[in-house]
């Protein structure tokens, strides 16, 4: 079982994947975009139709863990998704910017959830 500040950190990073994730699904169907990404998970993140909804079920499980009190509302994930500015989280384990995914062993944390 994860102590709680096992589970504050792996939903951090999983906040950093989802708004990268979240951001560049956007770009790629708005302008067509596609970034050059050295990550062979965040590719397959980017291709699944689901990644969005498994990241966030996961980082509403690990609110749970954090605060047990909490109650499950629609607004719930929203509330913790912007909690804090995505860049000062980045910068809370060593990333330059929450582009700096090679920072955060993806792998491993995706086998975690």
């Amino acid at each position: 079982m994860l102590t709680r500040n096992k589970a504050k950190e792996l939903q951090d990073k999983l906040i950093i994947i989802y708004k990268f994730i979240s951001h560049q699904k956007h770009l790629r169907g708005f302008f067509n975009y596609k970034p050059s990404i050295k990550s062979d998970s965040i590719k397959r993140l980017l291709k699944s139709p689901e990644s969005d909804r498994i990241l966030k079920e996961a980082i509403i499980e690990l609110e749970k863990i954090i605060d047990p009190s909490v109650e499950e509302s629609e607004d719930l994930f929203y509330k913790i998704l912007n909690r804090e500015d995505v860049e000062f989280i980045a910068k809370r384990y060593g990333m330059k910017d929450s582009w700096d995914l090679n920072k955060l062993d993806i792998e491993k944390l995706l086998k975690r959830i």
